[in-house]
């Protein structure tokens, strides 16, 4: 196993060695933890990154869809029922 060295401020080392604390299951366990939250931190967002991708992609594809639909459908109520009051109101151009 190799050895690491741990700095830490002078008022916390004497009262480790006060209580008579072994320092290395300690800190093995604190940085175990760590080392496993941070872990899960990662793979949840590498996760999340995938998902957001995907969905993205899906909106994207939904959007183009609905504007074709929504130009389509616009073109077809100019053509065929909108009245000149709306064709200003829609232009931004009719005061109310």
């Amino acid at each position: 196993m190799p050895k690491v060295t741990i700095y830490m401020p002078d008022a916390l080392a004497e009262r480790v060695k006060a209580l008579g604390l072994s320092m290395s299951p300690i800190c093995q366990s604190a940085l175990q933890q760590e080392v496993d939250k941070v872990t899960a931190v990662q793979n949840a967002t590498r996760n999340l990154d995938k998902v957001a991708r995907r969905l993205r992609k899906t909106i994207e594809e939904h959007e183009v869809a609905s504007r074709r639909q929504g130009f389509s459908d616009g073109t077809k109520w100019a053509r065929d029922t909108a009245t000149m009051s709306e064709f200003r109101r829609v232009a931004g151009t009719h005061r109310e």
